[in-house]
């Protein structure tokens, strides 16, 4: 609840806890990698999706899925940088100024792998097998396990083992995967 009220969603903890009227969710995690994102997401652009499209395919960025699922990856630093104020004086610009500075200075890359439900219908159908149709709440949604769970499965759908292997092989530092 307080979350959310830093980020200027206002909801009752009420609602919070029991509304279902959920139409939207992005499962998200942030992973540090040695290889510079263009690299990895040319790795990537090599592999498909099981019946999926490639909806956008960007030197630090792709796309697979369907209208109603979407796994998106991406360089979430070049998405700060290109987000962030113009002002000088302001804490985003200062973070991007940051942030460049970093990966000027070292070999650190941070990729996004984001999963997106699109519509209740794809909501519910991924997550009843992990808590119910019935359970399918605002506070739900808020678990490590969940999350997890998405995240994992519909990244083994694009990369299962054989072409994990072969997406490895492009990667400097494999301890990092």
């Amino acid at each position: 609840y307080v979350m959310l009220l830093q980020f200027g969603i206002e909801i009752s903890t009420k609602e919070l806890q029991d509304s279902q009227n959920i139409s939207r969710i992005d499962f998200c995690k942030n992973i540090i990698i040695q290889t510079p994102v263009v690299d990895f997401i040319a790795l990537l652009q090599k592999l498909k999706k099981q019946r999926s499209k490639v909806y956008y395919k960007y030197d630090t960025s792709i796309s697979y899925g369907t209208k109603k699922k979407r796994l998106n990856i991406y360089d979430k630093i070049k998405e700060i940088i290109s987000k962030a104020d113009k002002d000088p004086g302001s804490v985003t610009y200062k973070l991007a100024k940051l942030l460049i500075t970093l990966q000027e200075n070292s070999n650190i890359h941070v990729i996004r792998v984001e999963q997106r439900l699109y519509g209740r219908q794809a909501i519910i159908r991924e997550l009843a097998p992990i808590i119910g149709s019935k359970d399918i709440t605002f506070k739900s949604l808020f678990s490590q396990k969940v999350a997890s769970y998405i995240l994992s499965r519909h990244w083994l759908n694009l990369a299962h083992e054989e072409k994990f292997k072969t997406l490895l092989l492009g990667e400097k530092d494999l301890h990092t995967i």
